[in-house]
């Protein structure tokens, strides 16, 4: 996600109305592929919209990582994905500009 970026902020409302309907057995991480992002502006952001799920700061090799196992779309706009990885390691990625809750929450039960 980008701080600045309409979709990611779209898509962290969704996340955050599945996380508050999940039964807490799904771990959530947004992880930000800004390499010019830093952490202090991401903290700030994420106490102005009330987000409480796990966060960080990809380096670029792990941005390349997240690329080439999952999609390119990972690191660049305008859409903001969403890859749902099962305990089995099978994955989806959800990649619509952005995803809603429901269809996130379909993936997760797809795991099972």
């Amino acid at each position: 996600f980008a701080v600045w970026w309409g979709a990611c902020r779209t898509q962290q409302n969704r996340i955050s109305k599945f996380d508050d309907a999940d039964d807490g057995e799904v771990v959530g991480i947004d992880l930000n592929v800004d390499e010019n992002e830093d952490a202090t502006r991401i903290r700030e952001h994420l106490r102005e919209h009330g987000h409480d799920w796990h966060f960080g700061i990809a380096s670029p090799g792990l941005t390349r990582a997240l690329v080439e196992t999952f999609s390119p779309k990972l690191a660049s706009g305008p859409g903001s994905p969403v890859v749902v990885i099962c305990p089995d390691g099978e994955h989806e990625v959800l990649d619509d500009i952005s995803t809603p809750a429901e269809d996130i929450e379909a993936a997760v039960r797809n795991c099972q």
